[in-house]
């Protein structure tokens, strides 16, 4: 085994394909001393009391290219030396900019934001330009995995759309119930709910362009005390087709590339009012507005 040690990480790294056509050459950059480790360098050291068989020491300098180009010479090293396999723990995950600080064993946090902040007005704004309801709190929420996993989402369609929008992320609007809240506070939105309230345009999961459809009872369900809750969600519109009452899974883009279907549904093509989107990683709750009113 091999332990990687990266002296920059970047915020994510996708292997592209072609590292099933290396060559054996790229072993000729490693260099075995033990040096201050430059951009760009391979240094390997002996594994001392980590139980592996080397450390590669490597700087990259949050550059996702070099980082890249790097993994793949670790990759062909350890195929000359017959190695069977290699860990790479520096690759990580990087918080929002707008996130609180969070702890290193934390992994999700509610941030009640001050109603005199910029960030707290401009969500507030952006619902009351559809809703003449009383906002009672608006709350952050940050959810490692969650967002972990939706950022790898959206970088798999922005690759896939590079010439025709990316991930199209949109800022939409979710009602909820007070039950189905901590669920997706906790876990994210699930298809698997699809159906509660309606499936005119497929079995997916619901987004609101404006957030007076979603304030609609029948989606925000008022508690004993009359709040009422919705999430306001980063979703991954990408490239969107026509929803139907039968859809389960989006159709095909092209007969001739199997693999390439559309990224999410709509209720009219020129001018969407909803987004469906059938891919639970494809949407981030990101704030929830408990407001009140009639």
């Amino acid at each position: 085994d091999i332990v990687m040690i990266l002296g920059s990480g970047v915020s994510r790294i996708y292997l592209s394909s072609h590292l099933t056509y290396l060559t054996l050459t790229h072993a000729s950059c490693v260099t075995f001393c033990a040096a201050k480790v430059d951009r760009g360098e391979i240094y390997v050291t002996q594994s001392g009391n980590f139980p592996c068989k080397a450390i590669f020491h490597v700087c990259g300098q949050r550059d996702e290219n070099l980082i890249e180009q790097l993994v793949c010479d670790i990759i062909c090293y350890c195929e000359w030396y017959k190695y069977s396999s290699v860990a790479i723990p520096a690759i990580y995950f990087t918080f929002p900019l707008y996130w609180d600080p969070m702890a290193a064993n934390e992994t999700m946090k509610v941030v009640s934001l001050e109603t005199s902040s910029a960030e707290y007005q401009s969500v507030k704004e952006a619902f009351k330009r559809t809703v003449p309801k009383t906002v009672m709190k608006i709350e952050r929420l940050q959810n490692v995995h969650l967002r972990r996993a939706y950022e790898a989402q959206k970088k798999h369609i922005s690759d896939k759309n590079a010439h025709e929008g990316g991930a199209a992320e949109k800022p939409l609007y979710h009602g909820t119930t007070q039950e189905n809240c901590h669920s997706i506070m906790t876990t994210g939105f699930n298809r698997s709910f699809a159906g509660q309230n309606a499936t005119v345009h497929g079995h997916g999961t619901y987004f609101a362009v404006n957030a007076s459809y979603s304030a609609q009872p029948t989606y925000s369900k008022p508690a004993a005390d009359g709040s009422r809750l919705m999430f306001v969600a980063r979703v991954l519109t990408g490239v969107f087709t026509q929803g139907q009452a039968t859809m389960k899974v989006l159709p095909l883009r092209n007969s001739q590339q199997p693999h390439n279907r559309f990224d999410s549904a709509v209720d009219k093509i020129d001018n969407p009012t909803m987004y469906i989107v059938f891919h639970d990683n494809q949407a981030y709750p990101d704030y929830l507005i408990t407001f009140k009113g009639d």
